[in-house]
This record gives structure tokens, sequence and C-alpha cells, in this order.
């Protein structure tokens, strides 16, 4: 089995002190990315706030004004270029989060009901954009469903049709 105790110590440190081999060591091991171990949650929350220290997102007003000339949606394509099959599902989450959120909404506004309107319009584009895959259920849940698609169309090539569907759907 994996060792444990390093993963343990790791834990009970703030993220703040992390390094980058400890953040690779955390993100490679089973608890981070097989669903179901009994640490995933509280590994992936840790992840989540190591990144979020380490790379901010934009605040609101300039996601809000970097998103009116296209720049949300180009930052997003870039993205999407960059990532692979493989890479894990926090990776697309983050992508879509911190990229489109502002086109719709005040990024700090919390989705109480797990739901967000950028993650809807994802899903009509992921659905128009030539994605092979059964259509997406308009919900506006980032779940296992629309990563699949997104998935699928990162290695399909496929992301310059989404990203048009995109540009059309969000055109003013």
């Amino acid at each position: 089995d994996t060792p444990m105790p390093q993963l343990a110590t790791l834990l009970a440190r703030p993220t703040t002190s992390w390094s980058e081999a400890d953040i690779e060591y955390v993100m490679d091991h089973p608890a981070f990315w097989q669903g179901g171990h009994e640490e995933t949650e509280s590994v992936r929350t840790r992840v989540r706030a190591w990144f979020d220290a380490h790379h901010p997102a934009p605040k609101a007003a300039d996601t809000l004004s970097e998103s009116a000339d296209g720049g949300g949606l180009e930052a997003f394509g870039e993205t999407l270029d960059a990532l692979s099959e493989s890479d894990p599902d926090d990776a697309l989450d983050t992508a879509v989060r911190r990229h489109l959120t502002g086109l719709f909404r005040d990024p700090s506004e919390e989705d109480t009901d797990g739901t967000a309107p950028e993650v809807e319009v994802l899903q009509e584009a992921l659905n128009d954009g030539a994605a092979p895959h059964r259509p997406l259920r308009l919900d506006g849940v980032l779940g296992p469903k629309t990563r699949a698609a997104l998935r699928s169309a990162v290695a399909g090539g496929r992301t310059g049709a989404v990203m048009k569907q995109l540009r059309a759907l969000t055109a003013v």
C-alpha cells in the first residue's frame, strides 16, 4: 500500500508551508485522484487551498473587465489547449471556474445549489461543438458527464469547435 505517514504529516501542516514537491506528492497520492479513498475529500480540499494561495483567481473587477473584450474566453481556450485527457478533475474545474465565471456572475458569489450559469453555457457549447457524446442536460452542474464531454473534446482536438460555440453563446 501507499505510505500514509508522509501524507498524514503533510495534511497536519498548513498548506502555506507546502513546497512544490509536497503538492506534487499529494497530487500523485491515490487519496487525491482515487475517488472513494477515506482521505479524498480532505486531500482535495487542501490541494484547492494550496492552489488558491499560490495561484489566486483574478479579482471580480479584473475578471469582468477582461471578459468584456473576450479575454476570459481566450484564456479558457488557451487553458484547454494546455490540458491533457489525463489531467485531474480539479484542473478542468479550475479552468471553467477561473476563466468563465466572470462572464456570467461576480466570481465572489457562491453557487449555493451546486449549479452555475457558466457551466450551463459550457454544456450547451459542448452539445453544439461537435463533441461525440450523448447530449448533456443543461443543468449547470460540473459533474462527471460534463467533465467527460470536456475531456473528449480536449482529447479529440475539438476544443476549437467548442470555443466557437462559446463565443457565439456569449456574444452580446
